[in-house]
């Protein structure tokens, strides 16, 4: 494909770590894109199986592929840093090994980006396929009720950290944004943000960020395809069905978010006058996780020595007030 230099640059970075077995089919996928002005960076980090072989071998017969290695393995988040930092181009995608993308993807996302030119990110509906079975699973839009495209940065924010559960289907999984275009520029200021200040845990806290910096836009089309573990909770340990323990995960996100809040003060990307509003933000999460974190603590109790019966009154009067106030459905 001939490659148009007047359309804005894109760069596909596919993370990779012993990804052996799907980053060939995701390569694939990503190289039947129609847009004309995008590269494909496979960016490993550190793997020690055929990945890396796999990708020069597309590489060295594709000029759009590029193979990029880390010296020493940094983890997902310094992965990206990585990607973000080495690229040239105006958008960056994080392309995950597993997924899919229509060959439309790029194209549409740029256009909502070139009609909208305050916007710093764009997404499309995503379409989960199990991991075994390669079958859809469910479906997760962007468009409609909650769709960040209708939100103020401030309300955006603030939704981004109160996490979508399963149950609120017109709520659309923020963290989805991360995998679509995003401003390269911006993606790397947030990033250099977190500079000496540990590990980035929380990717809720990074589209939060990056809510402050501008807005959102939202294609209705399906043209993305994420790879889903499907298994049954119990299947999944212990800790999906302790309720304390999901309280105390509740308060370690409350950590995360605070680190978050220190990147975002001493963020560049974010406007000056936007940064007094990052108490809120973070004291809104804070405060949440707290309640949470007590009402928890106080149900297990209530379903160890009360009647089965009264119990579940109670918890099905939580659901009910916590989807209704767009909280949190984990009971």
């Amino acid at each position: 494909m001939i490659r148009d230099v007047s359309l804005p640059s894109v760069t596909m970075a596919l993370l990779t770590y012993n990804h052996a077995r799907v980053v060939r089919p995701s390569i694939e996928s990503l190289l039947q894109q129609n847009y004309q002005n995008f590269e494909v960076v496979v960016q490993d980090d550190h793997s020690s199986d055929e990945t890396i072989q796999i990708a020069a071998q597309f590489a060295a017969r594709d000029p759009r592929v590029r193979l990029s290695k880390t010296p020493k393995n940094m983890g997902g988040w310094g992965n990206l840093a990585v990607a973000a930092e080495e690229s040239k181009s105006d958008f960056i995608c994080w392309a995950c090994p597993g997924d899919n993308w229509d060959s439309n993807f790029i194209s549409t996302l740029v256009e909502k980006l070139r009609l909208n030119s305050d916007a710093v990110a764009a997404m499309c509906g995503t379409i989960d396929v199990d991991e075994e079975t390669r079958l859809e699973c469910g479906r997760r839009p962007m468009s409609g009720e909650g769709s960040p495209a209708n939100m103020g940065w401030l309300q955006l924010a603030c939704a981004v950290l109160m996490k979508t559960r399963p149950a609120q289907v017109h709520r659309p999984h923020y963290s989805l944004m991360l995998h679509g275009l995003i401003h390269r520029r911006v993606l790397r200021d947030v990033l250099r943000s977190y500079q000496g200040l540990g590990p980035i845990l929380n990717e809720r806290a990074i589209v939060a960020h990056l809510a402050l910096v501008g807005p959102f836009v939202v294609s209705d089309r399906w043209l993305f395809e994420k790879e889903r573990h499907v298994l049954p909770a119990l299947a999944r340990g212990p800790h999906v069905v302790n309720r304390v323990a999901r309280a105390n995960a509740r308060l370690l996100y409350s950590r995360i978010t605070y680190q978050a809040a220190r990147a975002m003060f001493r963020s560049a990307a974010i406007p000056s006058e936007r940064k007094l509003s990052i108490p809120l933000v973070v004291g809104q999460y804070f405060a949440r996780s707290l309640a949470d974190a007590a009402f928890i603590r106080m149900v297990s109790w209530m379903n160890r020595w009360l009647p089965s019966d009264f119990y579940h009154s109670v918890r099905r009067f939580y659901r009910r007030l916590s989807l209704r106030h767009g909280g949190s459905n984990r009971l």
